[in-house]
């Protein structure tokens, strides 16, 4: 999950004109995807060394939950339950064609080579069941201004234009147009407004903190000096 992790951080960064970028760069982005879902702060350096030794093909064990969640919704899963239960059937099947060509010797055999995918499937199964009976997952996607409230959509999905629902972004986040007269700062100095640029290269403005709708990008808290520049002047 790793390595599959940083290679769609590659493309993404590719597709955004930044060819070859540094480990940790790319450490980075992934890091700051998780703690804009999930408000759980993960070093980067800490994703980096995963990777490292995930490229050495060595084996790595990440005991975070939300990690884990993370870096699965990265990769266009719900969550890693969603990613463990793809990913087992894959393997699953890979078994089963092995076992049709003849190379596994009887049945036997290949179950005992496959009980811990087999586990791994059950496991996945009751825990995905489980959402669905209790808490029938909604989703949600970008309109231009706000999020909406939306049904399932697997190609929306892959795409990263289909969100797991979210009520707080859906009540206190939105683009909006801010002027000289707009309150950007509170009496605490604490920001009320956050800002990035789109895929045009224009600067957009929201009303909370978290990732770009369009870019994927963190946001950034605003300043007096992108107020003057950008807004005012």
């Amino acid at each position: 999950m790793i390595l599959a992790a940083f290679e769609k951080a590659k493309e993404n960064e590719a597709n955004r004109g930044f060819n070859d970028p540094a480990k940790s760069s790319l450490a980075k982005l992934l890091s700051d995807f998780i703690e804009a879902e999930f408000k759980f702060q993960f070093g980067e350096r800490s994703l980096r060394d995963y990777y490292s030794e995930a490229l050495d093909g060595n084996s790595i064990e990440i005991r975070q939950s939300r990690v884990l969640d993370g870096l699965s919704r990265y990769l266009g899963y719900v969550d890693y339950a969603d990613y463990l239960l793809d990913n087992s059937r894959e393997s699953q099947v890979a078994s089963e064609k092995e076992l049709k060509s003849g190379n596994a010797a009887s049945i036997k055999p290949f179950i005992k080579r496959n009980k811990t995918t087999f586990v791994i499937v059950i496991v996945a199964i009751l825990i995905i069941s489980g959402i669905s009976i209790f808490s029938h997952p909604k989703w949600m996607e970008w309109n231009g201004t706000h999020y909406i409230e939306t049904s399932f959509d697997a190609d929306k999905l892959k795409a990263g234009i289909l969100k797991p629902f979210k009520q707080d972004r859906i009540d206190d986040f939105e683009r909006i147009e801010p002027t000289c007269e707009t309150q950007f700062f509170n009496e605490d100095k604490s920001v009320r407004i956050w800002y990035g640029k789109n895929n045009a290269g224009e600067w957009e403005f929201f009303s909370s903190y978290g990732l770009h709708p369009r870019t994927g990008k963190t946001l950034k808290p605003i300043t007096q000096y992108i107020v003057d520049k950008y807004i005012c002047n």
